[in-house]
């Protein structure tokens, strides 16, 4: 990883028998280093030889930029179905089936920039109180979000903190990734920016073949954008999301303002 500067500290890490012990590296990254997650080799010096290096999977994102949050592995890889878990019964979104949608790692999603990491690393945050500050001019009309809700539609408030700790609260809602199984339509105004053709899962196979039920239309699997208005007389300094959502998760994987809704 060039541009980062590893530093521990001074001294010897003493690890008794049968036990462990740690210490506290800081990296910091130069301003041309791109935001995302990085495997940085690490080697210690122990009984007089050198240890086999290990990778330390570190994340270098600047301020506000939303990978610095994620807690949650929502795409992966048709040979490595098993890397994740959207939405607790192990299935997630197939990176080539989003791919074939026009979504892959880094690229614009309905002008917003989507998460810049490989599949099965994680990719979006779960709404659960979240504060994160937000790059924004004064006169942004829209905040705007790519996600989805697993195990049904989601819903909750969100508040929205001004440059002049003015504070408004607005209701941010996701429906269903699998539109409860092709039953349902989009909710809470959300407009589809991508469709899959299947999902993922740890049985190791894609759900083509490992159908939940002869009679559910299982197949297809949703990304959608979701937008609450903004004051423009005032600049957007954070968001908090929402502490706890209804029915389900609420997942995000990208986030940033407009100037329109749609």
């Amino acid at each position: 990883l060039r541009g980062a500067l590893v530093t521990a500290p001074k001294g010897d890490l003493s690890v008794p028998a049968h036990s462990s012990a740690g210490m506290l590296l800081q990296i910091k990254a130069a301003s041309n280093v791109s935001d995302a997650e990085y495997n940085v080799p690490l080697r210690s010096f122990a009984a007089g030889q050198w240890m086999p290096i290990q990778r330390l999977k570190v994340v270098i994102a600047a301020k506000g930029n939303l990978l610095r949050y994620f807690d949650n592995t929502g795409i992966t890889a048709d040979e490595a179905q098993w890397a994740g878990d959207m939405d607790g019964s192990g299935f997630t979104y197939a990176e080539q089936g989003l791919s074939q949608a026009g979504v892959s790692a880094g690229n614009s999603v309905a002008g917003l920039i989507g998460p810049s990491v490989a599949a099965g690393a994680p990719d979006n945050v779960v709404a659960a109180g979240q504060r994160i500050p937000v790059k924004a001019r004064r006169g942004a009309s829209w905040l705007a979000f790519i996600g989805s809700a697993t195990n049904g539609p989601s819903s909750g408030q969100i508040t929205l903190t001004y440059k002049d700790g003015t504070t408004s609260h607005q209701m941010l809602g996701f429906s269903n990734w699998t539109l409860n199984a092709g039953t349902s339509i989009p909710s809470f105004g959300n407009q589809i920016v991508a469709t899959t053709a299947y999902r993922n899962c740890t049985s190791d196979s894609t759900e083509t073949a490992f159908t939940l039920s002869p009679s559910e239309n299982v197949g297809n699997a949703y990304m959608y954008l979701a937008t609450v208005p903004l004051n423009r007389a005032k600049r957007l300094a954070s968001i908090t999301l929402p502490l706890s959502a209804s029915y389900s998760r609420m997942h995000i994987f990208a986030l940033g303002v407009r100037q329109r809704a749609s």
